[in-house]
Parts: structure tokens; sequence; C-alpha cells
């Protein structure tokens, strides 16, 4: 093609000559062919082909054809020679450091995205890179001990970690036996107590090692198999004192590490704390599932007489804070339900086999009795008896009755104050509440529940749930405030909420003659709410008429400000 191209050219050019000299002659001649052969045989084509060189090739191509097949008798015997005499044409050669430095300088005038480049450049460099060089440090690494036990603790801290491969180690962290997956846990209940040496002996997950001066290309290879998984442990040979060499493992390198590097950029999931574990960089914006830890759910409360396994206590949890109205996270927040769990709310009653079916000890609600509680039924089976007419049904777990007990008739006051104290949007304000309509109201049940067999249940009273509900409203307005310094200080005063209000429940029992509050009472309710804040002066109570109030103690009672 070269040798039939310049052949056409130099015809060209010898023809426009000798055409030229016919015409003109002398200087003329000279001048006039030199500048038509170099303007429009030389300069003008190799300009435009440089910047459209591929569509004009398109364009002339059977001109080309024709060219070659003119020109073949000459050009082919003289391609030839130079072809054995010069060696085959190898053309341009492009290095990785070129090709690097050719798609930087080019990233300007093509469209290619900085992520593109990156890639690229990512792509050239897999082959340079080590495994040393971007591997996990071993003591960065999350590990399990081989002779753990797999309860409750185990577990929660194993799903709070957000890892679904875990190493094992037996005896020191370097000695690393084999692998957990977290899928292996489906079937393992925590309440049996399972060593962890029993789930690995039953699954046998083999571990993959790789020296730490393995390129990243090898090492991909070996990941896109899938033979020996997606992680591998970094180790190497340790010659350092006296004796024999051995293999020290170092580190830990998995799939996710590799792409990291090839597409020059993190990978960031749901659970990662890290952004780099190279540098240590903490995540910003963190999500919030990875905040859930149900170890709290194990912690003994000091002042539970009862006490359930962890797993009936987190799933009670989540069965009031998404399921019952009163307890969703809009009413009370899930940081305080935890607190109200861990108070003496748990309840059992035993049936023996001589027990009396009228026994009171077993009887959960009077039919028309005055009630001020909300039950969740746990663990058992209670008869449910309702209305006139006796229907009977039976309530097994996760049954709860008693909703209007807590939410019913709950009045709310603002205090012309109020209004301007920032604090809005907050499903009410922690000055609006109104205790006297709160603890004088109680909830007469058109149904009776009796236990029919052992029962564990939870029993939460109105104050409690007032408490709690406080509570909610201090924490969004500690929120809303943005006092990050106030953390601190927020749950000492839910502790003394709650604990006020649990030594106001042990010296009151309410009963269905009184089913209203003394003012004494309401007083004492008042100033423990008012010590939660020693720093911030009192505000002026603000009087609010309420409809369940008799007119003559209508002045002795004020809603907290």
């Amino acid at each position: 093609l070269l040798c039939s191209i310049l052949l056409g050219n130099v015809m060209v050019n010898s023809s426009f000559t000798i055409l030229l000299d016919d015409i003109t002659s002398g200087l003329v001649a000279i001048i006039g062919s030199t500048l038509a052969i170099v303007i429009f045989g030389e300069i003008s084509p190799q300009a435009i082909c440089s910047r459209h060189g591929l569509m004009i090739g398109a364009k002339t191509i059977m001109v080309t054809k024709i060219v070659m097949v003119l020109t073949f008798p000459l050009a082919y015997p003289i391609s030839k020679i130079l072809d054995w005499v010069l060696g085959e044409e190898i053309g341009n050669v492009y290095t990785r450091e070129r090709l690097k430095e050719l798609v930087k300088a080019t990233t300007e005038f093509n469209d290619l995205e900085n992520d593109e480049v990156n890639i690229i450049s990512g792509a050239l460099e897999l082959r340079r890179k080590i495994v040393g060089e971007v591997m996990t440090k071993l003591e960065d690494v999350y590990m399990l001990s081989y002779d753990a036990i797999l309860d409750f603790e185990t577990v929660s801290e194993i799903m709070k970690s957000g890892y679904s491969r875990i190493p094992v180690f037996e005896d020191r962290r370097t000695n690393i036996v084999t692998m957990l997956y977290i899928k292996d846990l489906a079937l393992v209940d925590p309440d049996d107590n399972t060593p962890l040496k029993t789930l690995c002996q039953f699954y046998q997950n083999s571990c993959y090692f790789v020296f730490e001066d393995t390129t990243l290309d090898v090492l991909l290879k070996q990941f896109k198999e899938g033979i020996k998984g997606h992680m591998a442990f970094v180790h190497r040979v340790n010659n350092e004192g006296e004796g024999d060499p051995f293999y020290e493992t170092v580190g830990l390198i998995t799939l996710e590490d590799v792409i990291e590097e090839l597409i020059q950029a993190e990978i960031m999931d749901e659970t990662d704390v890290w952004t780099d574990n190279q540098h240590k960089t903490k995540r910003r914006n963190q999500s919030s599932h990875r905040g859930q830890d149900f170890t709290v759910f194990a912690e003994k409360s000091e002042a539970q007489r009862i006490h359930i396994s962890p797993q009936l206590n987190l799933a009670t949890f989540q069965f009031l804070s998404s399921s019952v109205d009163p307890f969703k996270t809009d009413t009370i927040s899930e940081t305080v339900l935890m607190r109200l769990l861990k108070q003496d709310v748990i309840h059992h009653i035993k049936i023996k086999k001589d027990t009396d079916k009228d026994d009171p000890a077993t009887i959960i609600y009077h039919q028309n009795k005055p009630v001020d509680h909300f039950v969740l039924i746990l663990e058992g089976r209670a008869q449910v008896t309702v209305g006139k007419e006796n229907l009977v049904y039976e309530a097994g777990p996760f049954s709860y009755f008693g909703c209007q007990a807590l939410t019913q008739n709950i009045g709310v006051a603002e205090s012309p104050t109020n209004n301007t104290s920032g604090v809005q949007g907050l499903g009410g304000s922690l000055q609006s509440v109104n205790l006297d309509s709160i603890l004088r109201y109680t909830f007469v049940p058109d149904y009776s529940v009796r236990a029919t067999t052992e029962m564990f249940y939870v029993k939460i009273r109105r104050s409690f749930y007032l408490a709690a509900k406080r509570a909610t409203l201090m924490e969004k307005s500690k929120k809303s405030e943005e006092s990050m310094s106030a953390g601190d200080q927020f749950e000492d005063e839910v502790e003394k909420l709650l604990h006020s209000y649990a030594n106001e429940n042990n010296s009151r029992q309410i009963s269905p003659e009184h089913t209203g509050t003394s003012s004494n009472h309401r007083n004492s309710i008042s100033k423990s709410f008012v010590q939660l804040k020693p720093s911030s002066p009192p505000r002026p109570a603000a009087p609010v008429q309420n409809k369940h109030r008799s007119q003559n103690n209508a002045n002795s009672t004020e809603t907290l400000i």
C-alpha cells in the first residue's frame, strides 16, 4: 500500500511538472510547479488527513484500490525487497507509562470521564502492585476464637460487625485455622450455646493463603475462578532470629480490595466504618443500620425482678416499636423504649394443677373494672371473654390488650410561653403534657383476660408510659438543639425520670374505687420533673381547664410547664 501511494504521488507530481512546463517555460514553470505541489500535493492533503484520515480513507477506498491495481507490477516487487531488507513493520509501540500519559493528555479532548480514566490507569497498574501494599493488617481484622461460644452476645457482636466471612484463630491471632460464614449461623439457636469449634468442624471451611509479593493481577484471576473463595490470608516467610524459618500470617485481602485498586476508588457498603483500611479514615454519614447493637438486650437490669432471654427481649422491642401504635418510634423513641423494657415490667404467672379457674392470681383484666396498664403476652396462653354475650377466644404470644389505657384522653395544653420555645413538630412539647388528665383517667375494659397456662407478659402502667413519652420529647428537644455534649446528661435525666415514676408506682396502687389522683401526688411528680433540669430556671405554670376535673379542685391543679 505504501509503495502504491508513493508511486501514485510521484506520478502525479511529475505529470503536473511536465504539463506546466509545456504551458509556460523558465522561472515561471519552476515557481508555479513548486507552489502547486507543496500547497495542493503536500501541505493541504496532510493537514486534512491528519485530522480526518479515517473518514477520507473510507470515502476514497475505491480510488486507493484502483491505484494499487495500476501500480501493482512495480509496487509489489519493491515492497517485497524492502520487507526482506528491513524486516516486518512494527508500527507504534506504547509502554504502560506512555499509555497512561496518553490517556491523561487527551482527557480534555475526548469524552472520557474521570472515573473511566481512573479505571484505565488502575488496570495498567494492577500488574505492578503487590498484595502487601493493599492488604488489611492482621491487627485490624475482626476475628473469633476457636473456643468461643455462640450465645446471644457473640452472635449479636458478629451481626454488629457487619462482615459475612470471619476468620477463626486458635491460641494466637496469627494461627488462623478456618473461616466462619454468616450463613452458617442460620440454623444455630443462641439459646443452645453451641461451641464455635463444633460448627467449624461440621462445615470445614478452608482458608486460602497467598504470599505478600503476589501481584494483584494473579490474585484477581484466582478470585475469578472462585474455587478458593474471594478472601485470602497473606503470609510471609519469617527468617528473623535463630531457628528454622516459618510462615507468618500478616494480613488479609479480599476481592473488594482488588477491585478498589482496579477502579481507583473506595467501595462503601452499609456496614463499612472506615473509608480506607490503610490510612484509617473514619466514614462520615454512616448508615443507621450498623448502629443497632443487640447486645444491650442481653444486659441484666437491677430494676427487673424477672428476666427473660435476650432473644425474647429483642423480639418484644421490635414488636412494640413496629406493630403497637402507642410504642412506635414517632411516639416513643427506640432508646427510651429499651430503657422502659429494662424496668420492672415483666410479670410471671404460674399455673399449678390445683389452681382454681377463678383464682385472682390468674386474672389479668376484669371485665368492667378500671385498669391503668397495657399488657403484652410473651409466652403462654390466655382466655379472653368479650362483651355481654361472653364470647370466648384464646390469645397466644404477642397478643396485647389495653392500648386505650395508655393513649385515650391524654390532655394537651399549650402555654403562650411555649409557642416561642423553638421546639415544634415533636408531637407536642416537653412542657405541654397535661399530667392531671393523664393520671385521673382509667380505662374500663369490656372484656376479661385470664391466664390458662404458665405465662410471661409485659405490663406497662400509664405512669411508666407517661415517663417514656416525656423522655422521648426530651430526647427530641436535645437533638433539635444539636447539643451533642448533652448526651450523657440526657441519659441521667431519663434514668431519674423513669425511676421517679417507678418509686411513685410502688408507693401507690390504683384501686377501682380510687380513680382520681390527689393533688399531693401530682405535686410530687411535678417536683420530680422540675428537678431534672437544675441549670434552667423554672417556668410559671399555666392553668388548664380540663373537662374531667371537678370544679372544686380546678384551682389546685396546674399543668407542668
